[in-house]
């Protein structure tokens, strides 16, 4: 059987494509100009694609239901799902097939599906297998999700990009996971989006107006990702397992096990680095002299080099018997009542059984306030983060002192590593306080959103210079509410149910994303002076959406905030040995 360390080794390889759907910017011209789309249609096609990758309330609910065989089935329908949408979308392009428009958002859809499922597969099962571990295993697993989109990329432009011959100017912000099709496309044209307009769905069927075959290299970069999710996700569905919870507890040394995540962390923090010099190379073609194909190379290695290193640890051999000296057995003693008195639980009392911690179902989950007050963050802070993101090309030109040329892609680029980076730090962050200072999870929380405010707060000045920090602060604070949800509701609402809790309060971002991203943000732009489709009022366009997503997110801060004492009691029962070691 393998360990848990294999697990993780494969559950990181597994989540470095749980966003390549976000690559969407590298083939979306070719969507475009093929079958002749609208803005409005092609980027109606990027935001199924996010829908699919948000909705998976059915199978966290398949993926607890079927117990120990939760994992390989939830991946066999990830392969199916993802393996699908990929192989169909390129099968039409390479074919040349006339088909509905509601084809390929269905297409669009599924390849969405795909990466949500493998991700409630392996971070579930994750979450269960390294149960002290959580908020070091999930960043580490998470910040491959916001990589995933550059290694894309490298992979595209290392190995497909020269075998278009006529396609045009592919856009080039492939490194920006979770974001919408405004800065995918890296254009000026900005939307009301009308899902359910008939002429919107346009449910006839698209003849391909332009010679597909100029674009072959494209068309096989497609074709790739559709055998990588299919080899990928087969794999998966193998060897993705939950650990015994004996084995786990019997053999779990907290040293050593924190101290190889944090590793494994900053050697991904480093690869995230490395793919954001390499793209910012790219897109500057720089004259530094710097060897493209050496960075690239390093990319490659280091990669490998995190899910060998992950997979060949080991758990230190349990202690025999009679190993425990005086002062061990001391120790225990201490945990003993500890443990007692967390629960609330009389030591001359044996009736009760000690240290129950509550396995809460949705249905129990739901009528919680913990449960709306992480969703109405997600909702919140993730649309905050999404406004700036999915709006970086019309953000730009509105900016005072802005250059000539508008360098959205070195933005794009910037929120993808630090997007990565602050899902590993709030992990990192959080087990650190919690074993130091007895701090519970959701005070790194309250700090991510606290940064996001402080974000919207710069852009509301309307100064240029002052995007780049702005940019920076919201990457990190959007990494961490993505590293930080699955982590506090594993803690607060336990395991049994995770995978439904899970991708229940998912929800909140999908819904943050089309409420403040697209919808709020787009109102306001039209309500200025419009020459053409490009707002013509300074920073004005965009400076009320700032205000009300500071606003939010400082009220949310504070409310975030009541989560700490709220639930000090439930970390004081799930990490007990962390609160003996502070006392």
């Amino acid at each position: 059987m393998l360990t848990r360390w294999q697990i993780l080794g494969i559950g990181i390889l597994v989540e470095s494509i749980g966003g390549v759907f976000y690559a969407f910017g590298l083939y979306s011209d070719l969507l475009k100009s093929t079958f002749n789309l609208t803005q409005e249609k092609l980027d109606l096609i990027s935001t199924f694609a996010l829908l699919g990758g948000n909705l998976g309330v059915q199978w966290g609910l398949l993926y607890d239901k079927l117990g120990k065989h939760g994992p390989m089935v939830v991946m066999v329908i990830a392969m199916v799902t993802g393996t699908t949408g990929w192989l169909g979308m390129w099968a039409i392009l390479f074919y040349n097939l006339t088909v509905p428009y509601a084809v390929l958002l269905l297409l669009s859809f599924l390849s969405g599906q795909g990466q949500m499922t493998l991700d409630i597969s392996t971070i579930s099962t994750c979450t269960r297998n390294f149960p002290e571990h959580r908020g070091l295993s999930i960043g580490l697993l998470k910040s491959f999700v916001g990589l995933s989109g550059a290694i894309a990329g490298q992979i595209f432009k290392g190995s497909f990009q020269n075998y278009d011959d006529n396609c045009g100017k592919m856009a080039t912000s492939t490194m920006a996971p979770q974001v919408s099709t405004n800065a995918m496309n890296v254009n000026e044209t900005l939307f009301t989006p009308t899902l359910f307009d008939s002429d919107t769905l346009g449910l006839g069927y698209l003849e391909q107006t332009n010679n597909s075959s100029d674009c072959k290299g494209t068309i096989m970069f497609i074709l790739f990702l559709g055998i990588e999710v299919l080899c990928i996700t087969l794999l998966g569905s193998f060897t993705i397992r939950q650990v015994p919870p004996m084995n786990v507890e019997s053999t779990a040394s907290h040293a050593h096990v924190g101290k190889t995540l944090t590793y494994a962390l900053f050697a991904t923090i480093y690869l995230a680095v490395i793919a954001a010099v390499t793209s910012l190379v790219e897109m500057w073609e720089t004259s530094l002299g710097w060897d493209k194909a050496g960075l690239m190379a390093a990319v490659v290695a280091t990669f490998i080099g995190i899910i060998f290193f992950t997979a060949t640890r080991e758990d230190p051999a349990p202690l025999s018997d009679g190993a425990y000296n005086e002062g061990e057995m001391e120790r225990e003693k201490l945990l003993s009542t500890l443990i007692q008195q967390a629960g609330g639980i009389n030591s001359t009392e044996e009736e009760e059984p000690v240290n129950e911690i509550k396995e809460y179902t949705l249905c129990e989950a739901l009528c919680t306030p913990y449960f709306w007050i992480i969703c109405s963050c997600f909702f919140i802070g993730g649309g905050s983060g999404l406004v700036i993101n999915a709006n970086l090309a019309q953000i730009i030109p509105t900016l005072e002192h802005h250059p000539a040329k508008k360098d959205t892609e070195v933005f794009t680029t910037l929120f993808s590593v630090f997007n990565c980076i602050g899902r590993l730090l709030a992990g990192l962050l959080g087990d650190y306080l919690l074993k130091t200072r007895g701090l519970p999870r959701p005070i790194v929380y309250a700090g991510g959103m606290l940064l996001m405010c402080g974000s919207q707060i710069l852009l509301i000045s309307g100064q240029y210079n002052l995007l780049f920090p702005a940019t920076i602060m919201c990457g990190l604070a959007y990494g961490s509410f993505n590293s930080l949800c699955p982590t506090i509701i594993s803690e607060i609402f336990g395991v049994k149910n995770f995978g439904i809790i899970y991708a229940t309060n998912s929800l909140g971002l999908a819904a943050g994303n089309y409420a403040m991203a697209t919808y709020m943000s787009s109102h306001i732009y039209q309500s200025h002076d419009i020459i053409g489709k490009t707002c013509v009022s300074g920073p004005a366009c965009y400076r009320l959406s700032f205000i009300i997503c500071a606003i939010g997110c400082g009220v949310m801060t504070l409310v975030v905030l009541m989560l700490v004492p709220m639930t000090r009691m439930r970390y004081r029962q799930l990490y007990p040995k962390f609160y003996l070691t502070k006392a």
